[in-house]
């Protein structure tokens, strides 16, 4: 079975952006998609709901 994370995020300009990464074994899911969008888009995010 695969583990990561996913993430959505909608900029002050209407822009989507997702991002998509396997769990490296040293973070939690909620630190590694919010590094990957940071490594990915250069915005710095907050999670505002977490999974079900």
């Amino acid at each position: 079975m695969w583990r990561g994370t996913a993430g959505v995020c909608i900029n002050e300009n209407g822009q989507l952006f997702m991002v998509l990464q396997g769990k490296p074994e040293h973070e939690t899911f909620e630190q590694c998609v919010i590094r990957e969008f940071k490594e990915e888009t250069g915005y710095d995010v907050k999670i505002k709901a977490r999974p079900i």
